[in-house]
């Protein structure tokens, strides 16, 4: 399932709308089998432009971080800047591809 939403997180960037149909119906079942899986999920909700739907993933991933872990450390770091990102501004937001 992973490696499904992994998948589907990258192909929200260019088809979003045919993630977002094959991401939606597997929500429920990313948050019960592997919650740190949410902030994939909601990396590509964001990437489709759903920010309010992405947002409660995050926190939902957010919480389930293992301090010193340094896999979850990592994947807090992410969480973080996709969560910034839902909670910026849409002036202030800036597109996936723009590093400056």
């Amino acid at each position: 399932m992973g490696a499904l939403v992994s998948v589907l997180s990258f192909m929200a960037h260019t088809q979003p709308g045919d993630a977002m149909l094959r991401l939606d119906p597997m929500l429920p079942a990313v948050a019960a089998a592997c919650p740190i899986m949410c902030g994939t999920a909601a990396h590509a909700l964001r990437s489709a432009g759903q920010l309010a739907r992405a947002e409660p993933l995050y926190l939902e991933a957010l919480a389930h971080v293992v301090a010193g872990n340094a896999w979850h450390e990592a994947q807090r770091a992410s969480i973080l800047a996709g969560l910034d990102q839902c909670r910026r501004p849409d002036g202030q937001a800036k597109p996936w591809w723009k590093v400056w």
